[in-house]
């Protein structure tokens, strides 16, 4: 594998997370805007991305403000 190849799937693996990072922030605000309490929240999040409530948690910290 060259170094450019490396470098571009380096690129695209961020673009992914970036997106990924994109969507739980707008599933976080969503909820809270149609009054979904926190714990139901990182529920939810956990359901629909197939966090841990752990790991589930640690992402709606992130963007519940």
């Amino acid at each position: 594998m060259t170094l450019l190849m490396r470098e571009r799937e380096k690129y695209n693996e961020g673009r992914i997370e970036g997106r990924i990072e994109g969507r739980i922030e707008g599933a976080v605000n969503t909820y809270k805007e149609i009054g979904f309490s926190y714990q139901e929240t990182i529920n939810r999040i956990a359901e629909k991305f197939t966090f841990s409530l752990q790991q589930s948690e640690e992402e709606v910290k992130k963007y519940w403000y």
